[in-house]
């Protein structure tokens, strides 16, 4: 029995929560080993609002990401400068991730964002405008996707210390930049 805790503690330490515990029988001996769960999409979304109510703004959105999957952390909450040279308020901005157990198309994900956005009040204005609600697919996973409406990782999250800083909080430690082959410590270092 001693040998079973050891191994659960283990397993514990190594995968946290996640892990749950399974018996099976084999030749009349009792092995128990740990699973970790495994998700097939891990997609990272930054928030921002400067606009209305900001806090609820984000918050709305943050409940809608809920429809993608499981929002397995939420950073804290920034209140930043606007970035793209277009005066207007100041910002809050956020980062957030979701698990899926399905695989999901990027252009998919966009299309459904776009009608959160939509949902959320968004309505089109300049460039780098005010906006009362944008969410942006920063990383999915480790994936490197372009195309004419999409580039993952986003385009400028190297860019964007209001971005980099919340992404911080909720991305593992050793992740690095796909492209750039960069940490997001080495990323807001050059900033």
């Amino acid at each position: 029995m001693k040998l079973k805790e050891v191994r659960a503690a283990s397993a514990q330490q190594e995968y946290g929560k996640l892990p749950k515990l399974k018996e099976h029988i084999f030749q009349d001996r009792v092995c128990s080993f740990f699973v970790k769960k495994i998700f097939d999409m891990n997609i990272y979304f930054g928030l921002g609002s400067n606009l209305g109510d900001r806090l609820k703004n984000i918050n709305d959105a943050v409940e809608k990401l809920k429809t993608l999957g499981r929002v397995a952390a939420v950073s804290r909450i920034y209140e930043t400068k606007p970035w793209g040279g277009v005066e207007q308020p100041d910002f809050l901005n956020a980062c957030v991730k979701v698990e899926r157990e399905k695989f999901i198309a990027p252009l998919e994900i966009l299309r459904i964002i776009k009608n959160f956005e939509i949902e959320l009040g968004r309505v089109a204005s300049v460039r780098w405008g005010a906006r009362k609600i944008d969410i942006d697919i920063l990383l999915i996973d480790d994936m490197i996707y372009k195309s004419p409406e999409l580039n993952i990782p986003h385009v400028n999250l190297q860019d964007r210390m209001f971005v980099l800083e919340p992404l911080g909080e909720i991305t593992p430690p050793e992740w690095h930049h796909p492209e750039l082959n960069l940490s997001i410590e080495e990323m807001k270092a050059v900033l």
